[in-house]
């Protein structure tokens, strides 16, 4: 595929010191996203991201653009990420929440991934991902988004997603207590979701506080807060492990302010 072949050279453009450079190399990399099968989505992403904190203002209000439309927006015409795995469905066009959550989760860990030793959860309000939801999702200090309309079926698509994001948290722990009691297994699978949902929560803490039952995400992620604990007084924490608890901790803390 020709977008592959030229991938490395527009990630290289998206720093160029141009912004018209930098805006058709994001302009690009987003085109590379909209073709079915093409396996760099999500590093394709990822690199988006990272303009979250462009100096111009236009960039910045491109990538919310293309953030808020991949994410929260059913009919987005982003194709989807090829390495981001999805449950089978009559109509695989469809993006669900269940897949819009899945590739958000998925983009999260591999910019958390990427950050390497540099990035500690809970994540700061200055993290690229952090950033850029607040400006999807209208709390940003430079948020001047769309219609009033726009903006409600993003928030509409957003709360589906933080939805859809705990209920995979809630299944993978199901799965964990089946397979082995123990706090340390397999409790690098919840993780990506965990740390999109904490993400959701650090750009806006309202999205975890469904009007119909405000406490439901608290009381569904206590006893994940308890295991994780736990795993840290048995001496078994690892990395991952610690940023899970550090999430939840983090969640709760951003959802009690």
């Amino acid at each position: 595929m020709l977008a592959g072949d030229y991938f490395d050279l527009l990630v290289q453009a998206s720093h160029d010191a141009g912004v018209s450079v930098r805006k058709r190399a994001i302009r690009s990399l987003w085109d590379c996203c909209s073709c079915p099968g093409f396996s760099r989505a999500t590093e394709a992403v990822v690199v988006v991201l990272q303009r979250a904190l462009d100096p111009e203002e236009s960039m910045r209000s491109l990538v919310t653009k293309f953030c808020g439309d991949m994410w929260f927006l059913e009919g987005s015409s982003f194709a989807g990420l090829a390495d981001t795995p999805s449950p089978s469905s009559p109509n695989s066009s469809t993006r669900t929440a269940e897949i819009r959550a899945r590739e958000l989760a998925d983009v999260a860990l591999k910019a958390y991934d990427a950050g390497g030793r540099a990035i500690h959860v809970p994540l700061g309000s200055d993290y690229p991902l952090v950033v850029i939801l607040k400006e999807v999702l209208g709390t940003g200090s430079s948020s001047s988004g769309g219609s009033a309309r726009e903006l409600s079926a993003v928030r509409a698509g957003a709360a589906e997603v933080a939805q859809a994001l705990l209920t995979v948290v809630l299944q993978q722990q199901d799965a964990d207590g089946e397979e082995d009691a123990s706090p340390s297994s397999n409790s690098s699978g919840a993780f990506p979701y965990l740390l999109a949902l904490h993400a959701l929560c650090c750009a806006d803490a309202s999205l975890a506080a469904p009007e119909a039952d405000p406490q439901r995400f608290v009381r569904c992620l206590a006893p994940y807060v308890s295991a994780a604990a736990a795993a840290a007084q048995q001496g078994v924490i690892t990395r991952t492990n610690s940023s899970e608890l550090s999430a939840c901790l983090g969640y709760r803390k951003v959802c009690a302010a």
